[in-house]
């Protein structure tokens, strides 16, 4: 899983000005709300791109699992096959 990170400036329309205003609204907002979102944003996004790379660990986790039983599945092949000719 690969993840986009925007500045809240961004995705909520926050122009830096302590103005917010939802897409194609044209409504101003507080300062005190912009900031707030901005000041969540930044507390999230951490967890997010860690929640990101355990994503991430896991998918290679489970490749490696994947291999291994394939490898496995192909010895234990082998050893019948060989128990077989004898």
């Amino acid at each position: 899983m690969v993840g986009v990170t925007l500045p809240i400036s961004t995705v909520s329309g926050c122009d830096g000005s302590g103005r917010l205003w939802p897409r194609g609204h044209g409504l101003g907002v507080s300062g005190e709300v912009c900031n707030m979102i901005n000041k969540k944003y930044n507390e999230f996004l951490p967890s997010m791109q860690s929640a990101e790379d355990l994503v991430s660990q896991v998918d290679s986790l489970s490749g490696n699992i994947d291999l291994l039983k394939s490898r496995i599945e192909n010895e234990v092949t082998q050893q019948r096959f060989h128990f077989i000719c004898i």
